[in-house]
This record gives structure tokens, sequence and C-alpha cells, in this order.
């Protein structure tokens, strides 16, 4: 059995998406996805029903999915567009 932890950082690995193993990991309570040129986020993001932060930061993204609504204990949440632009929005329930 795989052994998983409450957090996950892919900070700067350069993956260009998100792979399927990460939405596998139900149990994640912190994830960084930030500076991986990603242009997209899968719906399966939904899943991570346990999910309190999330870092998107320096992507490539034009939308987000609307299964993040889904993740209601989300309270940290963290966009920057680039270095000009920059947006944290924290959730409340």
């Amino acid at each position: 059995m795989p052994d998983f932890s409450s957090e996950l950082s892919l900070w700067k690995k350069q993956l260009g998406r998100v792979p399927n193993s990460v939405w596998e990991q139900t149990e994640l309570e912190s994830l960084v996805l930030a500076e991986n040129g990603l242009s997209e986020v899968s719906e399966q993001i939904g899943r991570l029903k346990r999910l309190r932060m999330l870092d998107l930061g320096h992507n490539k993204l034009t939308r987000l999915p609307e299964s993040l609504g889904e993740i209601e204990g989300l309270t940290d949440f963290l966009y920057k567009r680039d270095i000009h632009h920059k947006c944290r929005v924290n959730v409340q329930n």
C-alpha cells in the first residue's frame, strides 16, 4: 500500500499537466502546484475533499474547474498569475 502524506509540493517541477496520481491522493490537505506551466487543472481536483490549502501560483491557467467549489474545507487558496498580477483568495464557508 502506498505511503501517502497530507501534504504534497510539486513546486517548479515543470509538469505541464498534473499527473492523475495526484487526484487519487484523497487525504491531501495541502497541495502546491505553483510554477509548472499548467494551462488547466482537472475537474478531478474535486475529489480532494480534505484539501485546506491550494497553491496554483505562476501558471498559465485561464479558468479554474467548477469542482473546486465542492471542496468545502478549502480556506487558503493562492493564485498568482504572474509577477505583476497577484490575487490571494481566502474561501470561507
